[in-house]
């Protein structure tokens, strides 16, 4: 079982948030950024953070390969309607064609597999939980930092608030078995909005440089 302890995540909110997941299905398919994907359901994302950061467990997942590799990891609710949020990501357009077309042509590949794992929540799913951005590199960092949730251009993102203030000791922690994978996400670092609705999280096996990312405000 492989230890994954980067990649691009994606955390849903609150149940049935399609942005998220219309997010993580089409931003960087122009440049293949995954060639398959796989559905987990009823497993659990115990998250840690410390209290300030509201952001409760994920019960379903969806991991995205290229190569065979884990390429980004998508985070669901207990409560979402999984297939229904995947049906609408399918049928967003690129360049004048659906997704689930694109990926008829380009031969990505679908597999679903269900944990049956009961639930495990933390003291944060029952409240109004914050818009987590995890966030593994540069260039995402800085259309996050706009408000944007995507590299490419789309119009998903969060435009509430995008004044920021940057808390360089603040850890969060991501923990998910699934069958095959052990992500293991450990986060130091955070860019919290001053209306305390959003907060772009750093990826501690990143590349980032805590020196670096101070600048960008």
């Amino acid at each position: 079982m492989k230890t994954i302890n980067t990649t691009d995540i994606w955390t849903e909110p609150y149940k049935n948030y399609d942005d998220c997941t219309c997010g993580a299905f089409i931003d960087g398919i122009e440049n293949d950024y995954y060639d398959s994907y796989k559905v987990v359901l009823n497993c659990n994302c115990v998250i840690s953070a410390p209290k300030g950061i509201v952001v409760g467990n994920k019960h379903n997942a969806v991991i995205f390969y290229k190569n065979g590799e884990v390429a980004r990891l998508l985070l669901l609710t207990n409560e979402t309607n999984v297939e229904k949020s995947i049906n609408k990501a399918l049928n967003q357009e690129i360049n004048g064609e659906k997704l689930n077309t694109l990926f008829l042509q380009k031969g990505v590949k679908r597999e679903k597999v269900d944990l049956k794992e009961k639930p495990t929540f933390n003291e944060n799913n029952n409240k109004k939980e914050m818009d987590i951005c995890s966030c593994d590199r540069e260039p995402l960092l800085r259309a996050m930092l706009g408000g944007g949730y995507t590299e490419s251009e789309t119009v998903l993102g969060n435009h509430e608030c995008n004044n920021y203030e940057f808390m360089p000791q603040i850890k969060i922690n991501y923990y998910l078995k699934t069958d095959n994978e052990i992500f293991d996400i450990k986060h130091k670092g955070v860019f919290l909005n001053k209306t305390k609705t959003q907060a772009i999280i750093l990826q501690a096996s990143s590349s980032f440089l805590i020196e670096d990312v101070e600048s960008m405000l």
